[in-house]
């Protein structure tokens, strides 16, 4: 395959010489996607078309669009697999594809004698996976190669790879400086687009702890005030003793605005309410939404509230959604949506308001937790940016690159991919 132009990083990963354990870490738009794909396919041609090779991302449709879609680009179609494909072909060798979201993968590649692997996401990759995959990589001069953004320098990546020099293993970090064809205006504005953490990992890939406030930066409220609202929706977290708290959302012009609130602790008041009590609560809260006749309010839900649910489902007046419970994604997509101001807050909403400023990581921890405590509202909110997707990272939403196929016409390195 012809080499499209790279950058200084990218050139000097191209050149180093493949360690057992390859690993690119680093900021988001950084170009180590990019030069990991070509530096595997340049090395998966030369091998034995009878050694057996795998791909392995978060899930198998992460793996598609984060690589599989762009390693086709890369080589000018000599890659190719269908979308749910479990087996693809690269230079006529086998390639496997797989997800593997929990545990139960390692179960996928037992007996399995591997020449290399390349893994998507690494951090997000069970550890018990990752050793399994070790342990195939049985043929002579095999190699595994993965990228990842950085996480918790308590994490196994970072322990077990990063920080570990007792290993045959090679890591470079990549930062998004580095990617020299990124637009000035556009490394300026996804920048602003991450705050806290995230933007220690993100952007200036660090690997660092997460403490203090999620939100550090919340500056979201707005005063209560008509506005001409065009779209309607709740979002719920449901509990007995435990606060229940619901957010009542309204869209105008681009952004969501949590319009009131209902908010109700048993613990507080030592007389928990009943589903009933919350249901009827929250119908009064959105007495004064209208939605298209024969319409029904989007009620979005905390997945364990079974009881709540079943009830909610009954009655004419919502279209139940199960929430989407991504934790420590659904926390990332918040902070952005907060950051690029999609989500405001009435300043009636004051127990919502009140937890932006109480709601803290949890620093005693290995992996990435909150203190399941201030977390009611914040996992309302939570629920609600997920499930409606109110914010799609810039970084994962682009055009893939044309074909590549050489000489000036073909595009830079890492112009829009990681």
């Amino acid at each position: 395959m012809p080499i499209p132009m790279l950058t200084a990083k990218q050139t000097e990963f191209m050149l180093e010489p493949f360690s057992r354990i390859n690993l690119l870490d680093g900021s988001i738009r950084s170009g180590k996607t990019y030069v990991s794909l070509i530096k595997w396919a340049m090395w998966v041609r030369q091998r034995p078309t009878s050694e057996l090779f795998m791909m392995v991302g978060k899930t198998r449709e992460s793996l598609q669009f984060n690589c599989l879609n762009l390693l086709e680009e890369l080589t000018g179609g000599e890659f190719h697999a269908s979308a749910k494909a479990n087996v693809g072909w690269l230079y006529g060798h086998q390639i496997r594809l797989l997800g593997a979201n929990d545990e139960k993968a390692t179960a996928k590649i037992k007996g399995s004698t591997l020449a290399g692997v390349y893994i998507d996401e690494l951090t997000e990759i069970p550890q018990s996976f990752y050793n399994m995959c070790l342990g195939r990589l049985s043929v002579r001069g095999a190699i595994m190669l993965a990228t990842t953004n950085p996480d918790s320098p308590r994490h196994w990546v970072y322990t077990d790879i990063v920080d570990n020099d007792g290993i045959d293993a090679a890591s470079w970090s990549f930062k998004i400086e580095d990617n020299t064809t990124l637009d000035a205006g556009y490394v300026r504005n996804i920048k602003r687009e991450y705050s806290g953490v995230f933007y220690q990992r993100y952007i200036l890939g660090e690997w660092v702890i997460a403490e203090g406030l999620v939100y550090p930066n919340y500056n979201n409220t707005v005063p209560t005030e008509p506005r001409p609202y065009t779209d309607w929706a709740v979002s719920m977290d449901y509990g007995t003793m435990n606060p229940t708290a619901a957010i009542l959302w309204g869209y105008c012009n681009g952004v969501w605005y949590a319009v009131k609130e209902y908010y109700y602790s048993g613990k507080a008041t030592n007389r928990p309410r009943t589903d009933q009590q919350h249901y009827d609560a929250i119908e009064a809260m959105c007495a004064d939404v209208e939605v298209p006749y024969g319409d029904k309010l989007l009620l979005i839900v905390d997945p364990s509230a079974a009881s709540f649910i079943a009830l909610a489902e009954s009655r004419h007046r919502f279209k139940v959604l199960h929430a989407v419970n991504a934790v420590i994604d659904g926390i990332r997509h918040t902070a952005t949506a907060l950051d690029a101001g999609l989500i405001m807050f009435n300043d009636c909403c004051v127990n919502t308001i009140d937890e932006f400023g109480l709601y803290s990581w949890n620093p005693d921890t290995e992996e990435d937790a909150v203190i399941k405590e201030n977390d009611h509202a914040m996992d309302s909110c939570r629920y609600f940016v997920m499930s409606k997707e109110i914010f799609i990272e810039r970084s994962r939403n682009n055009a893939y690159l044309p074909r590549f196929r050489g000489g000036a016409s073909g595009r830079q390195a890492g112009s829009v991919y990681s």
